[in-house]
């Protein structure tokens, strides 16, 4: 009883993330979603982003919010440059349609990268072999041959 009684009002972050967190990963995404929430409006920017993941994934939700993550994980970058959010930003980035949407995603990916995400890496490539497949099936958009150089040029460098 008493335990049901500090999980309905818990009184500290901690006590509030670890239910966030253990609603999650019992498979509540309802309620992790719910916690999740209470703690972003209470300006804690780790739970922008995980946020980002719920709405994503659809988590919680009738379907994936892709809008809604883009927005969470924006908000995380923002407020602690978190690289987790700059990862789901790009995988976001990289289902949406959208100019600018691949060259940002290859940013927000490059950044998740530096930060010792392997994930990060792959999605790097996504996004770099989606533009060049754009740009090979539209020769005769010059802009789009520039950002691949770009992309080669960035690949390169990056190693």
């Amino acid at each position: 009883m008493y335990r049901n009684l500090i999980q309905l009002a818990p009184k500290t972050f901690e006590q509030e993330w670890f239910y966030a967190v253990e609603s999650f990963r019992r498979g509540n995404f309802e309620d992790a979603l719910r916690r999740f929430g209470t703690l972003a409006e209470k300006g804690v920017p780790e739970a922008y982003t995980e946020l980002g993941n719920l709405c994503e994934l659809g988590y919680g939700l009738s379907a994936p919010d892709l809008d809604q993550a883009r927005t969470w994980y924006e908000k995380a970058i923002a407020a602690i440059d978190c690289p987790n959010a700059h990862l789901g930003l790009s995988r976001v980035l990289l289902q949406s349609e959208g100019e600018g949407n691949l060259g940002r995603a290859v940013r927000h990916a490059t950044i998740a990268a530096r930060n010792g995400n392997p994930l990060a890496l792959w999605l790097r490539v996504q996004a770099t072999w989606k533009t060049i497949c754009i740009a090979t099936r539209d020769r005769s958009d010059p802009r789009l041959w520039a950002v691949v150089k770009n992309r080669v040029k960035i690949a390169r460098r990056l190693g």
